[in-house]
């Protein structure tokens, strides 16, 4: 015991649910290990939550924005293009959400301890 809780040991122990996060964590609780993922803030990191996942996306509809503004190069009248900021930070949004609950599902399933903010912690049982 320390501080009045239980202490919890683990065979290994992985730093940041980004990207790596769950795999690494994943590879040795496929052994029967005992892991701890420790994540500060979201699954998936910067990469996912604030990176490239939603920089790639809203760079995608800035693109097709601008092939659709030279429509008249293709052969193509479409009339004027406008760009819906909104909707586009919704859809980025919406890429962001799927992706980090992707990684979120990889943990789900297994035995896992997932110690977040504050060192709230959430257990996942195997199903």
């Amino acid at each position: 015991m320390n501080n009045g809780k239980p202490v919890i040991e683990f065979d290994a122990v992985v730093i940041g649910a980004g990207q790596a996060g769950p795999t690494l964590a994943m590879t040795p609780a496929g052994r029967s290990e005992k892991v701890a993922l420790i994540e500060g803030e979201l699954v998936g990191g910067s990469c996912v939550n604030h990176g490239r996942a939603p920089t790639k996306t809203l760079r995608k509809s800035a693109r097709v924005a601008h092939l659709a503004r030279r429509e008249g190069d293709f052969g193509i009248q479409a009339g004027k293009v406008e760009i819906d900021f909104a909707a586009a930070m919704g859809r980025m949004q919406q890429r962001v959400d799927e992706s980090r609950a992707g990684l979120e599902a990889s943990i789900t399933g297994q035995e896992a301890r997932s110690i977040g903010p504050a060192g709230r912690d959430s257990i996942a049982p195997r199903s």
